[in-house]
């Protein structure tokens, strides 16, 4: 009877062992047809406020101008303030043609050119709210006002107005930036907690 109890006990097993055996995944099918799109859901909250635009840079044009005096200047719509605080870069465009085909070309100021060489300089006054942009001339490699005749078709200014918080005010006498042997100097410098 032990015999038989045994193969009854090791026939059950195995009837488990198959039967545990055959739960796994299902077999696989082709998937059906797609459902239909189900609604749209609740809108998520606002995001945060995005950086403004171009930051507040402004491009100035100006049309064609000859110069025959070795300097000329641009009025600048700005404040001095914002003279004050901001990036000002000018460029001067010349055409030329060759062999038929046109070539437009801008040259930032200050300029080397074959001719002649440019400077550039911002000037307003105490008692006068125009910024001007002056620009000189002179005979490369000297400080002789160059008189020929020179036409630019167009001249711009790009002003880059810089926020007030990223301007630090330096003086004359004192290096640029912190001692950085000094630890109190540094964090006082950075503004960082002891």
């Amino acid at each position: 009877m032990k015999k038989y109890f045994f193969n009854y006990v090791v026939i059950a097993a195995l009837a488990v062992a198959a039967a545990l055996n055959s739960c796994g995944k299902p077999e696989d099918g082709k998937d059906g047809a797609p459902g239909e799109t189900g609604p749209a859901g609740p809108a998520g909250p606002a995001g945060p406020q995005g950086v403004a635009g171009n930051a507040g840079v402004m491009m100035y044009l100006y049309g064609t101008k000859t110069i025959t005096t070795g300097s000329t200047s641009y009025a600048i719509p700005i404040t001095k303030a914002v003279a004050d605080n901001s990036l000002i870069y000018a460029y001067y465009c010349s055409e030329y043609t060759i062999s038929g085909t046109t070539y437009t070309m801008w040259y930032p100021v200050p300029n080397v050119n074959t001719s002649y060489e440019t400077q550039g300089s911002i000037m307003y006054t105490s008692s006068s709210d125009v910024v001007n942009y002056n620009i000189y001339l002179y005979s490369n490699g000297t400080s002789t006002l160059y008189t020929t005749s020179v036409t630019w078709v167009r001249f711009k200014i790009i002003v880059v107005p810089i926020p007030a918080g990223n301007i630090t005010q330096m003086s004359a006498d004192k290096k640029s930036g912190p001692d950085f042997s000094n630890y109190a100097e540094v964090m006082a410098y950075y503004g960082l907690p002891e």
